[in-house]
């Protein structure tokens, strides 16, 4: 029994107390009892807030009426929560030294006194004692329970004199007396375990939602072919850097604009507490794990209270598209996503209209921008970002955008301020690793002498620039840790095809839970006709999963998964299976393939590139219908007139027609052309030489599907590196266009443009910045003749003031030692604009100067 310490303090411990529960009628007389805690004396005077007391019942008539289970609760974060407690005070004395009863009906405010480490209770509900002859109108009432809900907070302790009247009370919570020597132990002794609940809703759907957002951020996106349980993404997970990018740039040429002097980042710095920006990266660069990643540490921190100034939420992109505020679209989208990871209630949207904490901000990772295809819907989440950063509620929210590249102009609503970044992938130097992380997960023996080898293999196989893509490094690492004895599978498309059948094999096993015996089981009773009908279904699961994924990905579908699979014509449910048997058959067979996971309710593809992948051989696989895709895809027809300059178009006449890339985003388009090259479809082959022809931008098009490992003709690279080489040394074309030609050749890895970048920086008929353009892309591939046109450049006082310190930030990453006295120069000088000059120091800073410690450079603009 719980009471306050002052009620009992002039019994000795030990000493003997009667005691009586409330009964209406009472029928249990008075009960003995002793005095089991505190052990020591306590100064209440120093210490208000350990005024309480435990007794236990040990009379020989010690029967009681059970109450139930108790439940604990601690009072947190800033809300006023109500309360109940049920006292015996003096207001209240009857005849014959009999005392009835008076509730506690109010609140307990958070917020109240919160030095005074006791529990603040307003009593705003029913009577409130007059006080009489200075004496509370609450004495007698010491010891009463406070209870938010049906968890107990506190114990009554005190009026406290700040109200004219006696409606503020003082109580000495339980999380106070739990940190006492022998409060857990005592109760413990008696079977009554102390776990502390919360008890405000807010703070409890808080904890909530930390918990289960935790445990769903852990779990690898990608992971799902290792035996038993997927590791978690700690295990395999290595950061990644980011670069700043030029928002004025376009935004589907991510590697011509990449800053220069915004030397690689730390993708986890630049989370930590950013403003609303964008994080831009190809397929399987890395971007859903990073968002994973910020939200398992956020949550992390918030949890063992060392806190921050964000805490995160993650959403996909497409939860934001719908009419809701944003404060309900949220927490249907986190409702949706946690409900299979732990989450008992569902997350009110009042959680996230006020800070998680005082001073603290919600930071919204919305992943997947790409994904939501339809560009009204896209618009709609962008001008959303935009009103609320620009709001009443910038204070409250930042966000963090991840995406594939988008078509040009797209993340202009953001505005000009918002920052994009550019989400590097593995290094070289990365990849064992990455690899060791992924083996010791699989259990290999020697991990680290594994990866050593598994990164000669990709060497060997010309699969190294594949594996710096974090997606592809997973699956080859799964892939080789199935199978160490096997040789890697050629290409993107051989990779994919590999891990899907592993994928598939994984969970079919005799002991899955979706294994085709236990799978039939569900529908054997409906009789033979359903038997027959259901295992269709399974032998067909490769074909079944193909007409899924193309009717999401070509159809752009929406439907859930399970009714566009019984448009399938060997899914059609049998006449005697009931409907909702029949949904829960294909949706475990579903699952079962191990290629689609449960999410918001539905059931989709465990990466957007598997579903590409799945769709492109699905559609390929008929050779009439596979042509007609790809001829769909590649008819972009466009009329040649004379605004169209610097696309290096030929012929250049006017009306005549050329062909823009295709408006499917590249790595569905390179899917699509290896699923016909193995199917014998040649009709790629015509509409990329087609591309070629029709200038820079069909050649870009071109070198994107073969950086992202598609299967091209070596006629079609041959041609593409030709018509781009003739393009840069054609002196009719402005000297941008010259330079991003010779830039995109190089990227084909093409000895030839390193002579051309070379005599580009050189031409003085070109503009100062094309030249300088041309110097600092050829010192990106390392050429040191570089060097002097960047030095010449960083000195050129007509180029802009951010040009000069990009030059000689270019010329530091060479290792020209003229570098540092410049990045010095340029730090000092006060023509340059402020944030150029904190550029330059920043940059010889990272040189490891001396002079980067001294006095910091004169403000002037």
């Amino acid at each position: 029994m719980l009471t306050s310490y002052h009620v009992v303090q002039d019994v000795a411990p030990g000493g003997r107390v009667e005691v009586r529960p409330l009964e209406v009628p009472q029928r249990t007389g008075w009960l003995a009892a002793a005095w089991c805690w505190p052990h020591e004396p306590v100064d209440l005077d120093a210490a208000p807030n350990h005024d309480a007391a435990l007794l236990v019942i040990d009379g020989p008539d010690r029967a009681c009426p059970s109450t139930g289970t108790v439940r604990f609760g601690r009072i947190t974060g800033q809300d006023k929560v109500p309360c109940m407690g049920l006292g015996f005070p003096d207001a209240e004395a009857r005849p014959g030294s009999r005392r009835d009863t008076m509730p506690v009906r109010g609140h307990v405010d958070a917020l109240h006194a919160r030095r005074s480490g006791m529990l603040t209770v307003h009593v705003d509900e029913g009577v409130v004692p007059r006080r009489l002859a200075g004496e509370s109108g609450w004495a007698g009432s010491s010891g009463t329970a406070v209870f938010c809900g049906s968890l107990l907070v506190g114990v009554l302790a005190t009026d406290r004199p700040v109200a004219q009247d006696a409606s503020v009370l003082g109580a000495v919570p339980v999380t106070a007396l739990a940190e006492l020597p022998g409060f857990r132990d005592t109760l413990a002794a008696h079977g009554i375990g102390l776990r502390l609940e919360h008890a405000s809703p807010a703070a409890r759907h808080l904890a909530d939602y930390l918990a289960a957002a935790h445990r769903a951020a852990s779990e690898h996106p990608y992971a799902g072919v290792l035996p038993g349980a997927a590791p978690p993404l700690a295990t395999v997970y290595l950061r990644q850097e980011v670069r700043r990018l030029d928002n004025d740039a376009a935004d589907s040429d991510r590697e011509a604009h990449a800053a220069v002097t915004a030397r690689a980042t730390g993708a986890d710095v630049v989370l930590a507490d950013p403003p609303t920006c964008v994080v831009v990266a190809g397929p399987g660069g890395g971007k859903s794990s990073l968002l994973r990643t910020r939200m398992a540490e956020g949550a992390a921190r918030f949890l063992n209270g060392s806190g921050g100034a964000a805490l995160p939420i993650l959403v996909p992109a497409a939860a934001l598209t719908a009419e809701l505020p944003l404060q309900r679209a949220l927490a249907k989208a986190v409702t949706a996503a946690l409900t299979h990871h732990g989450l008992r209630d569902g997350i009110p949207p009042e959680l996230f209209a006020a800070a998680p904490q005082p001073g603290m901000r919600w930071l919204v990772l919305i992943d997947g921008l790409d994904e939501v295809t339809d560009p009204a819907a896209r618009y709609r989440v962008l001008t959303r970002i935009a009103s609320v950063s620009d709001g009443d509620d910038k204070d409250l929210y930042r966000f963090v955008i991840a995406t594939r590249p988008l078509p040009d102009g797209t993340l202009d609503t953001l505005g000009a301020d918002v920052p994009r970044y550019d989400l590097q992938p593995f290094s070289d130097d990365d990849l064992p690793q990455v690899a060791s992380g992924w083996f010791r997960a699989a259990g290999l023996p020697d991990p680290d002498a594994a990866a050593e080898g598994f990164v000669l293999a990709l060497d060997r196989s010309r699969l190294l620039a594949l594996a710096r893509v974090p997606l592809m490094a997973a699956m080859l690492c799964q892939l080789h840790a199935a199978a160490p004895e096997q040789p890697l599978p050629a290409g993107r498309a051989g990779i994919y095809d590999s891990f899907t059948t592993l994928l598939h094999k994984r969970h079919y096993t005799a002991d899955a839970s979706g294994s085709p015996s236990r799978l039939l089981a569900g529908v054997d009773r409906y009789g033979p006709a359903a038997s027959a009908q259901a295992e269709i279904i399974l032998d067909q699961l490769e074909d079944i999963t193909g007409h899924l994924a193309a009717e999401r990905q070509q159809a752009e579908n929406s439907r859930p998964a399970v009714d566009i699979v019984q448009s399938h014509p060997s899914a059609k449910r049998p006449d005697r299976v009931p409907a909702d048997d029949w949904n829960a058959f294909l949706s475990t067979a579903l699952r079962g393939s191990g290629q689609l996971i449960a999410q918001a309710g539905d059931l989709v593809f465990l990466h957007q590139t598997i579903q590409e992948h799945l769709a492109a051989r699905h559609l390929m696989n008929n050779r009439r219908t596979g042509a007609q895709v790809l001829r769909r895809v590649f008819h972009e027809p466009y009329r040649y007139w004379p605004s169209d300059r610097g696309l290096g178009i030929a012929p250049r006449i006017w009306g005549s027609r050329y062909w823009m890339p295709p408006r499917e985003n590249p790595s569905y388009v390179g899917f699509l052309l290896d699923a016909a090259h193995h199917s014998g479809l040649t009709a790629g082959r015509r509409y990329l030489s087609r591309l070629a022809r029709s200038g820079l931008e069909g050649c870009d098009f071109i070198i994107e599907l073969a950086n992202l490992g598609t299967a091209l003709p070596d006629e079609t690279i041959h041609f593409t590196a030709n018509r781009l080489y003739r393009l840069a040394q054609n002196a009719l074309l402005e000297g941008d266009d010259r330079v991003a030609a010779a830039e995109s050749l190089a990227e084909l890895g093409d000895p030839r443009a390193a002579d051309l970048l070379h005599g580009l920086a050189h031409d003085t008929t070109l503009e100062s910045d094309d030249r300088m353009q041309a110097a600092e892309a050829l010192a990106e591939f390392g050429d040191p003749r570089a060097a002097d046109p960047l030095h010449a450049f960083a000195h050129d006082t007509t180029l802009n003031w951010g040009g000069r310190v990009d030059a000689a930030g270019s010329l530091a990453e060479l290792g020209d030692p003229r570098a540092a006295d410049l990045l010095y120069g340029l730090a000092h000088d006060t023509t340059l604009e402020r944030r150029y000059r904190a550029q330059a120091a920043e940059i010889l800073a990272e040189l490891g100067d001396p002079r980067a410690a001294g006095p910091a450079p004169p403000l002037g603009h």
